[in-house]
């Protein structure tokens, strides 16, 4: 070849190359589906002239070589490498071939996805039957997502008795009237188009109350110590209780309660007759209600608890010789002479109750003179005692053989005062109160039959209260006695606590104002559990008031509260509520980031707690959004909804949600992103 041929054809080449404009000839993938994560490689080839400069825009920014991007180009192949993608590195890409001639471009839209993971897995349920259950998990990733649930592997489809959801990040299956078959294993699987996970959980019936060993009949003497006791199994919580004869048992000073390893027991000290009855152990939880009862029987010994008197009485006169006692019924009671039991008749007259016996001679003769026995008795006891009658010829001063005692009275109520008088007939009597002579009327009655001197002071006040004395006179003489009658009067509340609506951190004291004979035992009780001072409390008592002072109330504490009062012939209670104010709390709230195209509207919405009444505010980028066309704000049945309208570029930005109200104050936020159109072709 010549040197002219050679020149020709080396200046058509040269004028061929510069004619020809860059042209990809290996375009990008249109579309490309990435996993969070990973690292994506976008690559094109183009033809052209051989100076050729590539540049690569994302959403129409360029991009510049960094650790995130490598950017490379060999024999006319470009190349864009990212590293470790996130959501955010989704976009529209572009390579842009350029040169003297011209340029050429191509566009791949990269998607970078989240594979599904369990923020929080299905947890196990104890149910009730006959119940709604919700199985609930929360799940990150990049939506839509596909979810299956199934029970002991077996799928469940949404029909009449269940129904899967999702909403957000929140995955749920309800299960309406549980049944026994719904017990068992279940499996929530989440998948989306890069990802699969899955979380199990077990379903189990709450098993109901029931006594595995029961409360047994037992019978006890007097002064023992006895313990009911029962064993339960059933679901927890389950809380027990205690009644007596159907009225609900709380500890005292020998009764003690305790319900540990599934034992209910119910321990007495130092058993008293009162102590006797039927006795209920009710165990409850959510799934029912149970109960076994048992009788407690306690026997007090026969003993005779005011012992016969010895007396002297004129011939003819009638005498009256008495015993008192105690012990559990059937009791037998016999009078003796010279070891032969006496019964009533044409002379003799026995009377006998649960607690006294008489044995009354109508006329004494001087053959009645001598020793006489009383015994009572019953099954698990007997006791007995001796007295002398003396019968005279002559006048004999009176005397008391039973004397008065101290008495007791119940304001209100009424009260018996009485003496038992032997002597010479007649007799006559006469009653004082402090020095003050007593006569008959409506509220005072005195009475003298058969040697019992009776007064009788009905309508009970404090001003009773005092010592009475009786005085019995005959031709022989006279002779006193005196006893004090005390008054006593049950509690009473004079001013209840108010109830009362506070903030959190706020002072509360409950105050009670009251009455009664001391001494008072006073308590106070939430949810029947008893409130004793503390680091947070304080509780004040005397004979007039008592305080209940919470120093910094918490919402936890909002509940009914209640005083008792109680003395040892009556009680009294009263109740006030205490409800402490909830600050706002979000239960839920949007995802972190939400991308949209221009123009495609989103609705962030947000559930909130707390008590009403409360106010919804929401900004951007610290300042706040003013309801219009463009943001549309509500608040209904606590979700706080913002509807960005036909979002445009300058939209996209940190969002936040306030909820205030008295109590204090929350927020949460969310961002926006909202992805520009691809630059036009130049």
């Amino acid at each position: 070849m010549s040197s002219i041929q050679r020149r020709r054809k080396g200046g058509l080449h040269r004028g061929a190359v510069c004619e020809r404009t860059p042209v990809f000839v290996q375009k990008l993938q249109t579309t490309k589906l990435v996993t969070s994560g990973d690292s994506s490689r976008l690559e094109c080839k183009v033809t052209g002239s051989p100076v050729i400069t590539f540049k690569w825009f994302k959403d129409e920014m360029e991009i510049s070589s960094s650790h995130k991007y490598t950017m490379t180009m060999t024999d006319l192949v470009a190349s864009l490498e990212m590293a470790a993608c996130t959501v955010e590195d989704s976009g529209d890409y572009v390579c842009v071939a350029s040169s003297e001639a011209g340029s050429d471009r191509c566009s791949s839209t990269v998607t970078v996805k989240e594979p599904p993971l369990f923020v929080r897995t299905l947890e196990p349920k104890d149910v009730v039957k006959g119940s709604e259950m919700i199985l609930e998990s929360q799940v990150s990733g990049s939506a839509p997502f596909s979810v299956s649930f199934y029970k002991n592997t077996k799928p469940i489809r949404n029909d009449k008795r269940h129904r899967i959801t999702v909403k957000d990040d929140l995955v749920a299956l309800q299960v309406l009237a549980v049944e026994t078959g719904d017990v068992g294993s279940y499996q929530c699987v989440v998948e989306n188009e890069v990802g699969r996970t899955s979380c199990d959980c077990q379903v189990t019936l709450k098993e109901p109350p029931s006594f595995v060993q029961k409360l047994e009949n037992l019978s006890l003497l007097v002064g023992n110590t006895v313990s009911l006791k029962c064993t339960l199994k059933g679901s927890e919580p389950m809380t027990v209780s205690w009644l007596k004869d159907n009225h609900e048992l709380k500890e005292a000073e020998y009764i003690q309660i305790t319900y540990e390893n599934n034992t209910a027991l119910l321990h007495i000290t130092s058993l008293q007759s009162k102590h006797g009855g039927k006795y209920t152990c009710q165990a409850q939880n959510q799934a029912g209600s149970q109960t076994c009862s048992a009788v407690l029987t306690v026997k007090e010994p026969a003993q005779v608890t005011e012992e016969v008197k010895s007396i002297s009485v004129t011939q003819g006169d009638p005498a009256t010789l008495e015993a008192r006692f105690s012990g559990t019924k059937p009791l037998k009671a016999r009078w003796l002479k010279a070891g032969k039991e006496m019964t009533s008749g044409q002379r003799f007259k026995v009377q006998s109750t649960d607690t006294s016996s008489v044995l009354k001679i109508i006329k004494t003769e001087k053959s009645d003179s001598g020793e006489y026995a009383f015994e009572v008795s019953n099954d698990v006891g007997q006791s007995s005692c001796e007295a002398t009658l003396t019968v005279l010829d002559q006048i004999i001063p009176p005397s008391f053989t039973r004397k008065l005692k101290q008495t007791e009275g119940i304001k209100g109520s009424f009260a018996h005062l009485e003496c038992l008088v032997s002597g010479s007939l007649p007799i006559t009597i006469q009653w004082y109160k402090d020095k003050n002579e007593i006569q008959t009327d409506d509220k005072q009655k005195c009475t003298f039959f058969e040697n019992v001197a009776f007064l009788e002071i009905s309508n009970l006040d404090a001003k009773d209260s005092g010592s009475y004395t009786c005085i019995a006179k005959n031709k022989a003489g006279t002779v006193q006695c005196s006893g004090i009658l005390f008054v006593k009067e049950p509690p009473c509340i004079l001013e209840k606590p108010e109830s009362m609506n506070v903030l959190p951190g706020s002072k509360v004291q409950f105050n009670v104002l009251l009455s009664g004979t001391p001494p008072l035992t006073i308590k106070w009780f939430k949810n029947k559990k008893e409130i004793l001072s503390s680091a947070g409390c304080s509780v004040t008592k005397d004979n007039t008031c008592s305080s209940l002072e919470l120093f910094f109330a918490k919402t936890a504490d909002s509940g009914e509260y209640v005083c008792e009062i109680q003395n040892d012939v009556g009680s009294t209670s009263c109740q006030t509520t205490l409800f402490v104010k909830e600050p706002p709390t979000f239960v839920r709230t949007p995802a972190r980031v939400s991308v949209v195209r221009l123009g495609q509207s989103k609705v962030f919405e947000c559930h909130v707690a707390g008590t009403p009444e409360i106010d919804i505010c929401w900004f951007k980028e610290g300042s706040e959004i003013i309801p219009s066309d463009r943001f549309k704000i509500t608040f209904t049945n606590s979700v706080a909804a913002l509807e960005v309208c036909g979002p445009e570029s300058k939209d996209s930005g940190i969002y936040y949600c306030e909820a205030r109200n008295e109590a204090g104050s929350e927020s949460c936020s969310m961002e926006l992103k909202v992805k520009g159109q691809l630059c036009q072709r130049t």
